[in-house]
């Protein structure tokens, strides 16, 4: 089964639900309570905190 990581996208205040979403594709660059900031790909996007965190416990 396929995580789904909620991104918010530039431009959007919306988040979209990802599954295709992998932290070795992602570079942080802030860390917020509630959300993390940085470049997937060339995309600066916001990624939710809760599901940035699940991600890094199952590394």
């Amino acid at each position: 089964m396929k995580k789904i990581t909620r991104i918010t996208f530039p431009n959007q205040s919306f988040h979209d639900n990802v599954t295709t979403f992998e932290l070795e594709d992602f570079e942080v660059k802030n860390i917020f309570d509630d959300c993390v900031f940085g470049w997937w790909g060339e995309t600066y996007v916001k990624v939710n905190r809760e599901d940035y965190d699940k991600l890094k416990e199952d590394e």
